[in-house]
C-alpha cells in the first residue's frame, strides 16, 4: 500500500470518529431538553394525547393551567425547563383583574404532552386562536411563527388571530410544547375589556380542516339567514308605515330590525376577521348598534299605547346616539358605552313593564317579545364578559339574541295581525250600523206618511240620521289618498265632488315594482253604506293586487275577490291607468274611456275598454288600451256621475260636450282644468241636485 493511500485511510478514520463524537453530542444535548418520562405521572398540568381523543374532536387547552414565564427582560430563545421563574397560570387572561402587574407585554408559555403510544410520532394539527403574535416551539425546535412576539413596538409584528399548523410529534412518551407570545397593545386591549393571551387544541389534521368548512358555512348562513329575516321583516313593517303614518310604531320597528341586521351581519363577521383590532372594532359598532337599537325600541313602545316619550328618555335617547358615535370612531370609551347601553335596557324594561299595565287589548305580546330579547341581550353580554362560554349542538350564548329577537318579531306580527283584524272589525260594524240607520230611515219615512202626529219626533230622529250618514261620507273620504305623489314628467291631480246621498266614487294611486305609477278610479254601483262598504273593499283589493299583476289580470282577479263577498246586485266599475315613461296603459270594467288631448294638433282622442263591473262574472277577458304621450299632452278620466248629470230639461251633459270642453280649454295646470269641469257641471245642473259622485282625474305630460 502506498504512503498517499495509508494516510488517506487515517484521514477517513479520524472524520468519521469526529463525526460520530459530534453526533453523540448533538444527541447528548438533545436529550438535556427532553422531560422526565414520569413527570406526567404526578403532575397535574400535562394535557394527554390520545387517539380516541383526537378523533372525538379537538383537546382544547382552554379551561387548563399550565406553565407561564414572565420575564422582566425580553428573552429571544426558549428558556430552560427547569427555570425557576415558571408560574402555574392560565394561557388567556378573559378579565382585566387576573392580569399580573408584571406583564410587561411578553411571556413564554409551556405546556407538557403526555403522548399516548398510538400517537407517538403522527402528525395532528395545532390550532390556535391569539391576540397579539406569536411563535411555537415543539420538543425544543421552532415549528412555526405568526408574525413577531415582542414588547417592543418597534419589533412587534402582529400575526393573525387564528392558526393552523400540522405538527410531527416525536415518539417521546413525554413531549414539551413552547410558546413566545407578545403584545405590546395591551392597554388597548384592556380599554376594549377584551382577553389578553392565546387558546390552542391539537385536532385531527383532516378533520379540523373539514371543520373549519363547517364552521364557515354555518356562520356564512347564520349571518344572510338572521340578516336576511330581519331586512325582510323590516320592510314590511316600513311598508306598512307608509301605508298608514299614523301607526308610528311600524316604522320605529323597522328600524330596529334593520339595526338588527347589521348587528349579526358584524357579529358573524368576526369569525372571518384575522385581524384582532378590526375585529374589535366591529364589536365597537355592534355594540353602539344595540344601544340605539334599544332606544328605537323605547320609541316603538310608547307610539304602541299613544304615549309621547318623556323629556327624560329624549335626553337620554340623544346621549345614547352621541356616545355610540364617539365610541366607533374614538374606540376608547367602552366602559362608559358598556354602562349606558345597560341603563337603556333597565330603562327599556321599565317602559315595557308600563306596556304592560296599560288597557290596549293583546300589548302583552309586544312588552313579553321586548323582554325576552332584552334578557337575552344581558344574559350573552354577562356570559362574555365573565369569559363563560356555553355551547351545543354548533351553537352558543352568542346566538341567544337571535332567538329572543325572532320571538320579539313573532309577537310583534301577531300584535300587528290583532290590531288590523280589530280595525276591519269595527269597520265592518260601523258599516252595518249605517245600513241598519238607513234602513230605518226608509221606515221612518213611511211612518211620517201614515201618522202626522209623529212629525216631531221622526225629524229629529232624520236629524240624527243625517249625521250618521256624514260619518258614512267621511268614512268613504277617509278612502281616497291623502296627498298625490310626485312623478317625474307630469303633473297629476284629482278631485271628487260627492252627490246628495252617500256614493261609492272611489280614487287611488299605486307604485308598483314593476316601475312608474297606477291611477285606480272606481265607481260603485247605487249609494249608501254598501256603496261605501263596496268601495273600501276595492281599496284594500287595489292595494294588495294591482301592483304585482298586469291591468287586465288585476281586474280579473279583483272580480273574483268581490263574487266570493255575496253582495247581492253590488258591482263596482273600476278602471286601472297606468303611466310607465311616456307610454300610458288603460284598462277599464265599466268606468267612461279616457280622453287624450294632443297639444300639438289640438284634438282630443278617446283611449277606450270596454268591460263588464267588477264582481259581475268571472274570467272576464278585459282588455287593455295603449298609447303613447308627447310633451303638453293631457290625459282626462271621470267616473259617469260627470257624464250623466241631468240638466232641468232632463238633457245629460254627455261625453260629447266633455270632447268639446277639454278642447277648448286655456290648459293652465291639472288643477285649473278639473276646477273648470267642475263649474261646468254645476252651470249645467242649475238648481237640481246632483244625482251621483262625480271624481275627475287629469294629468298632464310635461317632458
Amino acid at each position: 500500500m502506498r504512503l498517499y493511500q495509508r494516510l488517506f485511510i487515517c484521514i477517513f478514520v479520524i472524520f468519521t470518529f469526529l463525526l460520530a463524537g459530534s453526533e453523540a453530542g448533538l444527541l447528548q444535548a438533545s436529550e438535556t431538553f427532553e422531560p422526565d418520562p414520569s413527570r406526567c405521572d404526578q403532575d397535574l398540568h400535562c394535557v394527554r394525547i390520545e387517539q380516541s381523543a383526537i378523533e372525538q374532536g379537538r383537546i382544547n387547552f382552554t379551561g387548563h393551567e399550565h406553565y407561564i414565564l414572565t420575564p422582566d427582560s425580553p428573552i429571544d430563545s426558549p428558556p430552560d425547563l427547569d427555570d425557576t421563574r415558571w408560574e402555574v397560570s392560565e394561557s388567556m387572561w378573559v378579565n382585566n383583574s387576573d392580569i399580573p402587574e408584571k406583564w410587561k407585554g411578553e411571556r413564554w408559555l409551556l405546556v407538557y404532552l403526555d403522548v399516548d403510544e398510538s400517537m407517538r410520532g403522527e402528525t395532528i394539527a395545532l390550532q390556535g386562536f391569539t391576540l397579539g403574535a406569536a411563535r411555537f416551539w415543539l420538543n425544543g425546535d421552532l415549528i412555526y411563527e405568526n408574525g413577531v412576539p415582542s414588547a417592543n413596538p418597534e419589533i412587534y409584528d402582529r400575526g393573525s388571530v387564528r392558526t393552523w399548523q400540522p405538527v410531527k410529534l416525536s415518539y417521546a412518551p413525554v413531549q414539551y410544547l413552547m410558546v413566545h407570545h407578545g403584545n405590546p397593545e395591551s392597554e388597548f386591549l384592556r380599554r376594549s375589556m377584551w382577553g389578553i393571551g392565546i387558546n390552542l387544541w391539537f385536532n385531527d389534521l383532516k378533520n379540523s380542516r373539514n371543520l373549519q368548512i363547517e364552521q364557515h358555512r354555518f356562520f356564512s348562513a347564520i349571518q344572510w339567514g338572521v340578516s336576511s329575516f330581519c331586512i325582510l321583516f323590516g320592510l314590511l313593517h316600513l311598508f306598512l308605515w307608509l301605508y298608514n303614518r299614523r301607526l308610528v310604531f311600524n316604522l320605529w320597528f323597522s328600524i330596529v330590525c334593520f339595526l338588527y341586521a347589521g348587528t349579526t351581519w358584524i357579529q358573524q363577521q368576526f369569525f372571518f376577521y384575522e385581524d384582532f383590532r378590526q375585529m374589535i372594532q366591529l364589536q365597537y359598532l355592534m355594540q353602539g348598534m344595540i344601544t340605539v337599537g334599544f332606544g328605537f325600541l323605547g320609541l316603538f313602545l310608547y307610539s304602541v299605547i299613544r304615549a309621547s316619550p318623556p323629556l327624560y328618555f329624549k335626553i337620554f335617547f340623544g346621549l345614547v346616539v352621541v356616545t355610540a358615535l364617539f365610541h366607533v370612531l374614538i374606540l376608547n370609551i367602552n366602559f362608559i358605552a358598556l354602562s349606558l347601553g345597560l341603563a337603556m335596557g333597565i330603562l327599556l324594561i321599565a317602559i315595557a313593564i308600563r306596556v304592560l299595565r296599560s288597557d290596549i287589548e293583546s300589548v302583552w305580546l309586544l312588552a313579553t317579545g321586548v323582554l325576552i330579547y332584552i334578557g337575552s341581550i344581558f344574559t350573552s353580554v354577562g356570559f362574555e364578559i365573565t369569559g363563560t362560554y356555553v355551547s351545543g349542538t354548533g351553537l352558543s350564548v352568542h346566538h341567544l339574541p337571535y332567538l329572543g329577537f325572532g320571538i320579539a318579531i313573532v309577537t310583534m306580527s301577531l300584535f300587528q295581525s290583532r290590531h288590523i283584524a280589530s280595525l276591519n272589525l269595527n269597520l265592518t260594524r260601523r258599516l252595518d250600523e249605517v245600513k241598519k240607520l238607513s234602513e230605518q230611515n226608509l221606515d221612518q219615512e213611511r211612518s211620517l206618511r201614515e201618522a202626522a202626529v209623529q212629525t216631531a219626533r221622526l225629524e229629529t230622529e232624520n236629524e240624527r240620521k243625517t249625521a250618521e250618514l256624514e260619518q258614512a261620507r267621511t268614512l268613504q273620504l277617509s278612502l281616497l289618498p291623502a296627498s298625490i305623489p310626485d312623478l317625474d314628467g307630469y303633473r297629476m291631480h284629482a278631485a271628487m265632488q260627492t252627490a246628495t246621498e252617500v256614493g261609492g266614487d272611489y280614487y287611488d294611486v299605486v307604485h308598483p315594482p314593476r316601475g312608474g305609477l297606477i291611477w285606480a278610479l272606481g265607481d260603485a254601483t247605487g249609494h249608501g253604506a254598501e256603496a261605501g262598504f263596496l268601495a273600501a273593499m276595492t281599496k284594500t283589493l287595489v292595494q294588495s293586487i294591482s301592483p304585482e299583476l298586469a291591468c287586465d289580470d288585476a281586474l280579473r282577479k279583483m272580480s273574483a275577490e268581490l263574487r266570493k263577498v255575496g253582495l247581492k246586485n253590488k258591482f263596482m266599475c273600476l278602471g286601472l291607468l297606468h303611466i310607465n315613461g311616456n307610454r300610458i296603459e288603460w284598462c277599464s270594467a265599466g268606468i267612461p274611456p279616457v280622453l287624450i288631448y294632443r297639444r300639438e294638433s289640438g284634438s282630443v282622442e278617446l283611449l277606450e275598454s270596454k268591460g263588464m263591473p267588477l264582481g259581475h262574472a268571472l274570467n272576464f277577458p278585459y282588455r287593455t288600451a295603449a298609447t303613447t304621450l308627447h310633451k303638453g299632452d293631457v290625459v282626462f278620466a271621470a267616473t259617469d256621475g260627470l257624464m250623466e248629470q241631468m240638466n232641468p230639461e232632463r238633457e245629460q251633459y254627455g261625453l260629447e260636450r266633455i270632447t268639446q270642453t277639454l278642447a277648448g280649454l286655456t290648459f293652465d295646470s291639472p288643477e285649473a282644468c278639473i276646477r273648470q269641469f267642475l263649474s261646468e257641471a254645476k252651470s249645467w245642473k242649475k238648481e237640481l241636485p246632483q244625482q251621483d259622485d262625480i271624481t275627475l282625474i287629469c294629468i298632464e305630460r310635461t317632458l
